[in-house]
């Protein structure tokens, strides 16, 4: 395969181990938290009093294979994908002292420790399992090597025959609160591995019919890749790569290889046997019979495409917010990620986080012979891509802002039904066991972005390469409104408003949503007018008016309101005379105790009259 991670060149580690800058754009966030986590654990355990050494690899993870990085897959990016291997979580903190070791001996490390997720199902899988199958070694016509769990036929000379699907990609499993499910994209490849032995009756070279057995010619003829008894592409050999195209739906891939044995039967017969020489004192007469065998096996999965035909996506106009625009996104339900500007990377994620792990039935291969079975390291290890929901929900993305500024796009609404948390294997190294959303309409809008951006969209599946860019065939407009109140009725303890709203571009009237005054509503009747009652009026009262969300009606409207003063209110004359009547009643008593005690004093109470004061 190719040279071990231990041997690599510094040059050309370094040059593999640079991303692209759309690569560190998403992956980098997500692997800086995680190495924060790890460092932030080491330091606590670090100072717990661990030695501080550098600890290398479990010799008996077996899970990892030791050739690589190999087929381009660069050493960094090799050392993340094989998570559910056996992970040492007490490495301590000079184990990652970045100034003494390189990049790629970091994330070797971290692998060691924990499992190392993907932003995005990553493209190293396929190149893997590409170059990976090639590196198959097969038996020969007396030995079968095959993974566990295939199934084996034997037939009149053919032994321990099967054919394994060894990867379908690109492709991704994910794990749900009711289990897995193996997506794949409309378009692409199955890798497959085959391998029998044969089986001839055993030589009689003794007596005056001698039978002896020879293998003309063993070969594995065909290998077909089926979906629903259409032929999708056809093969030879041991190992094959079959294409397919156009899936929908929940389909069968079924892989059919026929094994082909011809042996010749030699037959030597004596008409004139010697039973003590052992000898034909005449000459042996040689016939030769050609048997041929056959057998077909059989390989199938079970796969759904991941399906993004019915994503859609409606353009949203403000007019009374003329710089904002937005769009309603309706993904469909395995989606990844959608994004609005190609250039600058803006876009919204879904709650899926990746992995990637070997195959646990190709960690050892079984050798079978006639008379032994041996099992030993497989020299293949194929990946396979895992999704995990968690329970953050759909977040956005901005290629061109740094973390802490504002992103240039909003979410405005979400669609989401709460799931319950699905089971994670022990062998991976995950948290991801907790309730989570499944997002399937979103409403977005932004004052940066232009209104071109939202002319289109592009939705990424679940399962690596597989997009659908979709355009906006229709335009929703939030329209600009306006309030306006008549007093129909006020008082001191009560208010009674007409509240009228109108379109503000055509004058024609709002017909559907509240108004509010106050802590008092009601609802707009079909010409645009609501009735409100208000208690305890201030003498300044809002009308507020409160449309429905714009990304629920199929004619939103913006929410307006106006402030309206109420006309001050007067006492009659009759409630003025009684108002004098009963102040002057209430002050004449008053007025004669205060004298009569200011009197009996002599004034010196209350000071009312002068006291004369005698020497």
């Amino acid at each position: 395969m190719g040279a071990r991670w231990g041997s690599a060149s510094p040059t050309a580690s370094s040059r593999s181990d640079s991303p692209s800058s759309a690569q560190m754009r998403f992956e980098i966030p997500l692997a800086v938290g995680l190495l924060t986590l790890t460092l932030a654990s080491l330091a606590v355990s670090g100072a717990a009093g661990a030695p501080d050494q550098l600890e290398s690899p479990d010799p008996n993870n077996t899970t990892k294979p030791a050739d690589g990085p190999a087929y381009g897959v660069n050493n960094s990016t090799f050392q993340r994908l094989w998570s559910a291997d056996t992970d040492q979580p007490n490495l301590t903190r000079n184990a990652f002292d970045s100034w003494n070791i390189s990049r790629p001996e970091f994330f070797r490390r971290l692998a060691m420790t924990t499992d190392v997720p993907f932003d995005r199902p990553p493209e190293a899988v396929e190149a893997w399992n590409s170059g990976d199958l090639q590196d198959f070694t097969p038996g020969n016509n007396t030995q079968s090597v095959h993974p566990d769990g295939v199934t084996l036929r034997n037939s009149e000379f053919i032994r321990d025959a099967y054919v394994a699907t060894y990867a379908v990609q690109p492709s991704t499993i994910l794990h749900q609160s009711n289990g897995t499910t193996h997506y794949i994209a409309p378009e692409g490849d199955v890798l497959t591995t085959a391998d029998y032995r044969v089986r001839t009756p055993d030589d009689d070279p003794i007596g005056p019919v001698q039978r002896t057995w020879d293998i003309s010619e063993a070969r594995i003829e065909r290998v077909v890749l089926k979906t629903d008894n259409e032929t999708q592409d056809a093969g030879a050999g041991h190992t094959t790569t079959l294409h397919y195209s156009g899936m929908t739906g929940s389909p069968t891939l079924t892989v059919q290889a026929e094994v082909v044995v011809e042996v010749e039967e030699i037959i030597r017969t004596c008409d004139d046997f010697n039973g003590s020489t052992r000898r034909c004192d005449s000459s042996w007469n040689i016939t030769v019979e050609e048997h041929s065998d056959n057998v077909t096996v059989t390989s199938r999965r079970e796969v759904r495409v991941n399906d993004l035909s019915d994503a859609t996506i409606e353009r949203v106009e403000f007019d009374a917010e003329p710089e904002r625009t937005g769009a309603i996104l309706l993904p469909e339900n395995m989606w990844a990620r959608m994004t609005i500007d190609e250039n600058g990377g803006t876009g919204v994620r879904n709650t899926y986080v990746y992995y990637t792990a070997g195959k646990e039935n190709w960690h050892e291969l079984t050798t079978s012979t006639a008379i032994w079975n041996e099992s030993h390291r497989s020299s293949v290890r194929p990946l396979q891509v895992h999704a995990f929901p968690r329970p953050s929900g759909a977040r956005v993305t901005d290629g061109l802002q740094p973390n802490w500024s504002q992103p240039r796009l909003g979410i405005d609404h979400r669609s989401a039904t709460q799931l319950s948390a699905p089971t994670v294997p022990d062998t991976f190294h995950i948290n991801s066991g907790e309730p989570y959303p499944t997002t399937t309409r979103l409403a977005v809008s932004s004052i940066e972005l232009a209104a071109d951006d939202f002319e289109q969209v592009t939705v990424h599946g679940i399962v690596r390469s597989h997009s659908r860019t979709v355009s906006a065939e229709t335009t929703r407009t939030v329209r600009a409104t306006n309030v306006s109140v008549t007093i129909l009725e006020s008082n001191a303890t009560e208010a009674t408003l007409q509240v009228r709203v109108r379109e503000n571009a055509t004058g024609a009237p709002v017909t559907t949503g509240d108004v509010q005054v106050g802590s008092a509503s009601a609802s707009l009747s079909g010409s645009g007018v609501a009735i409100v009652t208000v208690s305890n009026p201030p003498n300044l009262v809002e009308a507020r008016y409160e449309p429905a969300a714009w990304w629920n009606t199929t004619q939103p409207y913006a929410s307006s309101s106006e402030v309206e003063q109420l006309p001050l209110t007067f006492p009659s004359f009759e409630d003025l005379i009684s108002l004098a009547v009963v102040t002057v009643l209430w002050f004449i008593p008053v007025g004669i105790l205060l004298f009569g005690v200011d009197y009996a004093s002599d004034g010196a109470l209350l000071g009312i009259h002068e006291t004369t004061t005698h020497d």
